[in-house]
């Protein structure tokens, strides 16, 4: 009977100190694991620290980038200004050329842009002059008598060789830069069409063959060497 009761009692004990074991187990993992989620917490709250600083710290630099790039951009427009009110030459040193052939009032002067070096001007009187620009030459190299009676307009295609000019005796003229006619206008469209008034303006596309003019009749009229499209 003795012997049955300490192995009674022997096997409580095993059983009471297996429970405080797994208790204490337990209460080990739970203190890890609060303590895991404490670091988790913390590390979190400093990588959010840390990236608040960052971007703070980002825009501090975008805006003294920005602030010192106006600084530049505006030192450069005085400094550019400066130099330019600095070089200004007084007109008598800037006048590169002066041509005086023409008796009467010029009605335009034009340069062509496709490589072309002279200069054509043309005055009321109805004489064109081609100027060359690459010497000191200030004589003209050829004239045109194109019109007897007064020229108003005239137009030179930056890029062909074709020249239009204006009378006031209600004509257009068109000519290649060798004085050949090409074409001449009188009359607008229609086969009863009504006589251009006096030509007042000429216009050239930049790079088709086409021309606008202006009259005193109100009128704006285009021609075009292809005819309607």
């Amino acid at each position: 009977m003795n012997h049955g009761r300490v192995s009674g009692v022997g096997h409580s004990l095993l059983f009471r100190r297996c429970c405080c074991f797994v208790v204490a187990l337990l209460l080990l993992c739970r203190c890890f694991v609060v303590a895991l989620l404490l670091l988790c917490c913390c590390f979190l709250f400093l990588s959010c620290f840390f990236l608040v600083a960052l971007l703070l710290l980002s825009c501090c630099f975008l805006v003294a980038f920005l602030l010192l790039s106006c600084c530049f951009l505006v030192a450069f427009l005085l400094l550019c200004r400066c130099s330019v009110v600095v070089c200004r030459l007084p007109p008598e040193q800037a006048n590169v050329f002066g041509f005086v052939e023409h008796q009467t009032w010029v009605v335009n002067v034009e340069m062509q842009r496709g490589g072309g070096k002279h200069i054509i001007s043309g005055s009321v009187s109805g004489d064109i002059k081609f100027w060359d620009i690459r010497g000191h030459r200030t004589s003209s190299i050829k004239t045109i008598e194109l019109h007897r009676s007064a020229m108003t307009a005239l137009a030179v295609h930056e890029f062909a060789p074709i020249v239009a000019s204006g009378s006031h005796n209600q004509f257009i003229k068109i000519m290649d830069t060798g004085g050949n006619l090409i074409s001449m206008i009188r009359y607008h469209e229609g086969f009863l069409g009504q006589r251009i008034g006096p030509v007042s303006c000429l216009e050239f596309h930049p790079h088709r063959p086409v021309l606008a003019a202006g009259a005193t009749d109100s009128i704006v009229a285009i021609y075009s060497s292809r005819g309607k499209a």
